[in-house]
């Protein structure tokens, strides 16, 4: 990114970042962090398919998702329908087998946001308090 095209505010920030997060070579700005970790699939367990359904959709700027039902629903064509719609996979099952029903639509990383980033940091940290890291 050209630096003539950064306010005052953004080069003050750049200014202060650590070394090693970003290349100048006068110019241009180049971002050199990654992201802490890459999110393949959210599940998010649910006892409706509705409520799962609008939980799954939260994390669609992220990754891609599915739904944990404890079994398959008497109204299970409208949910096959629903999750195909907007992409959000659907798993069934009890005792840690799943069987995938509806499979989750692939992740399309559309660009990088401040949420995305605050995303990956937010499940890293929990993952490294988990590994006791």
């Amino acid at each position: 990114m050209p630096v003539a095209s950064l306010s005052r505010h953004q080069r003050r920030i750049l200014a202060r970042l650590p070394a090693g997060v970003l290349d100048f070579d006068g110019c241009n700005v180049v971002r050199r962090v990654q992201n802490p970790v890459r999110v393949d699939l959210v599940v998010v367990p649910a006892l409706n398919w509705r409520t799962g359904l609008h939980a799954a959709g939260r994390y669609a700027p992220f990754s891609a998702r599915a739904m944990w039902l404890p079994g398959l629903p008497g109204d299970h064509d409208e949910l096959f329908c629903e999750a195909e719609r907007f992409g959000i996979g659907v798993l069934a099952g009890f005792r840690g087998r799943p069987e995938v029903l509806v499979p989750p639509a692939p992740y399309v990383r559309q660009r990088f946001t401040p949420a995305g980033w605050l995303f990956a940091e937010k499940l890293y940290s929990q993952v490294a308090s988990v590994a006791g890291r």
